[in-house]
C-alpha cells in the first residue's frame, strides 16, 4: 500500500497481514495510515516512511494487535511515530527505528488506557521526540525478554522511555548508550 493520502484501513474484525509493505503515506490530519478497533496481527511486515497526525498504527481502546518479524521505519507523527496505542498490543520480534514524534513517544505512545502485553526480542534505535525517544508510556508496559534501546534521543525527559504508567521488565533489557527511562 503506497502512497495514499487517507486512512488505508479501518477494523472492527478481525484481520491478519502476512509480508508486504506500507509505504509513503500522507496522512498528517488522521490518526494512522492503519486504524484498528478490532483484533489485527501483522507478520514479516514492513511499516516506514509514513506522515500522520498520531501512529502509523494507531489502535484504539477496543483494539488488539498482534506484531511478528515487523519493521517501523522513518515514520514521522505528533505522538507515536510506529504506534499510538490505547488497547492492547503484543509485540514479538522486530525493529524500529529512525521514527520521529514532535510531541511524545518516538516510537510507541501507550495511552493511560493502553497496555502494551509483551514486547520481547525487539531493537527501538534512532527515534526521537520530546518526551520518551522511544516509548512514552502512561498505561501499562511489559518488557518480557531480549529488548535493545540504543540511541534513542528526547529534547526533553526519558531517551529510551518516559514513564508515568506502571512498567515492568522481565529480563535482559539492555540500554544504551546514555539511555534513561
Amino acid at each position: 500500500m503506497e502512497g495514499c493520502a487517507c486512512d488505508v484501513f479501518e477494523n472492527g474484525a478481525e484481520v491478519k497481514f502476512v509480508g508486504g509493505e506500507v509505504t509513503a503515506n500522507d496522512v498528517a490530519k488522521s490518526n494512522g495510515v492503519i486504524y484498528n478497533a478490532g483484533s489485527l496481527s501483522f507478520e514479516k511486515t514492513a511499516i516506514h516512511d509514513n506522515t500522520v497526525k498520531n501512529g502509523a498504527v494507531y489502535n484504539d481502546l477496543t483494539g488488539l494487535i498482534s506484531l511478528e518479524e515487523i519493521g517501523f521505519h522513518r515514520n514521522t507523527a505528533v505522538h507515536g511515530g510506529a504506534i499510538y496505542n490505547k488497547g492492547t498490543v503484543n509485540f514479538v520480534s522486530g525493529e524500529i527505528y529512525e521514527n520521529t514524534a514532535s510531541g511524545n513517544g518516538g516510537a510507541i505512545y501507550n495511552a493511560s488506557s493502553g497496555e502494551i502485553a509483551a514486547i520481547s526480542n525487539a531493537k527501538f534505535s534512532e527515534n526521537t521526540s520530546g518526551d520518551g525517544g522511544a516509548i512514552y508510556n502512561e498505561g501499562t508496559l511489559n518488557l518480557i525478554e531480549n529488548t535493545v534501546f540504543n540511541s534513542n534521543s528526547a529534547s526533553q525527559k526519558g531517551g529510551a522511555i518516559y514513564n508515568t504508567g506502571n512498567i515492568t521488565i522481565e529480563e535482559n533489557a539492555t540500554f544504551s548508550p546514555y539511555a534513561e527511562i
